[in-house]
């Protein structure tokens, strides 16, 4: 099942920078009222989750050896 198309999506270099904390707290509140009452925009930042919990993991792969 997909989720219907946002009108307004939240551009996803704005998604990663709220994921890590990087964006003014006025703009991480904006984005969190979007994406709080959007599916799409929630979905997407979900994957940028997961994508980040991804990469962490095979750097720490890397890092530590077999």
């Amino acid at each position: 099942m997909s989720t219907p198309a946002c009108q307004a999506p939240i551009p996803f270099d704005a998604l990663i920078a709220y994921h890590v904390r990087e964006l003014p707290e006025a703009d991480a509140e904006r984005l969190e009222a979007h994406y709080f009452s959007c599916a799409h925009c929630s979905e997407r930042l979900e994957v940028g989750s997961l994508l980040d919990g991804g990469v962490r993991d095979v750097v720490r792969a890397l890092l530590t050896g077999p």
